[in-house]
Parts: structure tokens; sequence; C-alpha cells
């Protein structure tokens, strides 16, 4: 189901940075045999840049954070009845969940919806439960027991929910081969500083990273 502005399940932001990054200063210079304080700022760019790069590949979250995801209505909803859906969709009538799109999720914190007059009403916890992601899929939103959409009218961003993403709070809580990947595009990109290669990798590195992260890389909706 598409929502009426393309998207399947809306866009996510970030709303709470992480506190910390997957890789500290001193294991990164430490893996690049850096000895001086000299590169201390640009190694802690590199290593954002690093952590950016394989969050938006693997479409995860490393470390805890907060996000946002705002759709314009609810899938299935008579407002987006117009887009395309599946048999199976359509046999129900509406999409029953909705898939968070930043993984791994840790809480559902809030479930708002919009009005015309842009009137938030919050969805009370007790109408809906986080499913836990299966293997390459992601978390979903789903109601619980009676519990049906609740109205959201407003023209655009009608549905807007908060999350706690990330696999934990520090570095050591993401998988070795994550952190693994995350060095190898630290060293490349310490290695070719210049700003225009930075966020760039070539496809010798590229391979090695992938390779590493394909067991992570959740799959589209």
């Amino acid at each position: 189901m598409m929502g009426r502005h393309g998207s399947p399940f809306g866009r996510v932001a970030v709303t709470s940075a992480p506190a910390a990054e997957p890789v500290t200063t001193a294991l990164a210079k430490d893996w690049l045999r850096v000895s001086g304080s000299d590169d201390d700022t640009l190694i802690d760019a590199i290593v954002a840049s690093a952590r950016q790069w394989v969050e938006e590949y693997c479409g995860i979250r490393l470390i805890t954070q907060t996000v946002t995801q705002t759709i314009d209505d609810w899938p299935g909803s008579a407002q987006s009845r117009a887009e395309a859906i599946t048999v199976d969709q359509a046999k129900s009538g509406a999409l029953q969940w909705v898939e968070l799109l930043a993984s791994p999720v840790q809480s559902i914190s809030s479930v708002k919806t919009y009005d015309d007059s842009d009137n938030e009403a919050t969805w009370g916890s007790g109408n809906y439960r986080l499913s836990a992601a299966a293997d390459g899929d992601r978390a979903r939103l789903v109601p619980v027991g009676s519990a049906s959409w609740p109205s959201a009218t407003r023209n655009s961003d009608g549905v807007v929910i908060e999350y706690v993403a990330g696999f934990g709070d520090a570095g050591s809580d993401v998988p070795a081969d994550i952190t693994l990947a995350l060095r190898l595009l630290i060293a490349h990109w310490y290695e070719n500083r210049e700003a225009e290669v930075i966020g760039t990798i070539t496809a010798e590195i590229k391979t090695s990273v992938v390779r590493i992260l394909a067991p992570y890389r959740v799959l589209g909706v």
C-alpha cells in the first residue's frame, strides 16, 4: 500500500541523536595506528560518516536514538485506496500493520494523529503493540484486540510515530562484524581524506563492506 505521497510507510527523521558512536576515537586511532591528537577532529567526523553510511545502507540504527516516522495516513485507509494494493490487502480491506522503518526497534514512545485543523491526539498505548522483526524484515506497529486505526484526516503528515531504535547505548552493543565494516570504512576515508572522497567508497572496499553487512541489511518495503 502506497501512502498519498509515495513511500509505503512514510519517512523517518532522527529526533534524539545517539549519545555515542559505535567506534570511539581511541579505538579508531588504534585501528589506524595513529598516536597523536592532531587528527582527532577529522577521525571523529569520519567515524560519524561511517556510522551514517552503514545505517543508510542497511536500513538500521546502530546506537540508541529516538526517531519519528511520519506517514500521511494509515495504510489501507479510504484516503489511500486509489493506490495499488496486494491481493491479500484487497481481501482484508485494509493493511493492519505499519512497518517501522528504523531497525532494530527497542520501544514505541507514542503514536499521534492529526485532524484537518492540526489538532493532535495521542493514541493510547493499550491499542497497539510492537511486533518484533523477523530475519531480514522490520518490526511492526500492530493494533491489538478490537482496536482499529484512529482517525487521521490532515492532508499530509497525519500520523506521527515516535520510537527508540538501535542495538544499545554503547559500541559494545553493536555486533562485532558491523564494527569491522565500520573500521574498514574509517581506514579507507582516513587514507583518502579529501572532502570529495569521504562518504564514497571504491568498488573494492564496497565489495568487502557489503559482504560483511549482508546479514544485517533489512529488506525494503
